[in-house]
């Protein structure tokens, strides 16, 4: 059988994406980073008392059937308590 294609040349291409990679890790390592500090300023706000401003509140969390049902937070500078259930949450 008779080839029907033709040859009407060829292409050769390199690439050197070398610092394109350089640059997407450096991407990826302060995205780790910012992840890192944004769940940090998670767990501060968690702790923030919303009557005084003061981060010192004191979490006790209420646990039954293998999964937490109610939290319970108290500041230890005002002395403001505040409690939620696990509908809330």
């Amino acid at each position: 059988m008779a080839d029907n294609r033709s040859r009407v040349g060829s292409l050769h291409l390199e690439l050197d994406c070398e610092d394109a990679l350089k640059g997407l890790k450096a991407v990826q390592r302060e995205a780790k980073k910012a992840t890192a500090a944004l769940k940090e300023l998670d767990n501060l706000k968690r702790h923030l008392c919303p009557k005084c401003g003061v981060i010192d509140l004191e979490v006790q969390r209420l646990h039954g059937d293998q999964k937490m049902i109610a939290e319970m937070k108290v500041c230890r500078s005002c002395g403001w308590e505040g409690e939620s259930r696990e509908s809330d949450m």
